[in-house]
């Protein structure tokens, strides 16, 4: 349906297929509780705040210390804990829904009613958190 040549779709399948195939989670991982990023880097451009080595992608990020919220046991809770609350003492000042469970935080919550669980695992224990706490 596109107008494309032959070698063209041939191109664009192959790389579909390099995404899907290093998007997908190998069974020997799945005890993982973690989620798995592809990400493709332009060579030779300069991207802020990413250094790479041989081995390894440094990200100058606190994505990793302060997640949108956690599924299943991760080995990291008490110390993702420890970094939501200080993020939370900070920087937010009015009150929030804070789930226990898989410490999902909604800053944008416009509760009129208190959901019985949580959107995001279904836990139902949830709360409003006010920024004293």
């Amino acid at each position: 349906m596109f107008a494309m040549s032959d070698s063209e779709k041939k191109q664009f399948l192959q790389e579909i297929l390099q995404y899907w195939i290093l998007s997908v989670k190998d069974y020997e991982w799945h005890e993982e509780k973690e989620r798995r990023y592809v990400i493709f880097l332009y060579e030779d451009y300069d991207y802020k705040e990413v250094e790479v080595d041989d081995t390894f992608l440094k990200i100058k990020t606190s994505l990793f210390l302060t997640p949108d919220f956690i599924i299943g046991d991760n080995p990291g809770r008490w110390e993702i804990m420890r970094q939501l609350y200080a993020k939370r003492k900070a920087l937010f000042s009015r009150e929030y829904l804070f789930c226990e469970e898989c410490l999902m935080q909604d800053h944008d919550a416009a509760v009129m009613q208190m959901p019985q669980f949580c959107p995001v695992c279904g836990s139902s224990k949830i709360k409003m958190v006010n920024h004293e706490e």
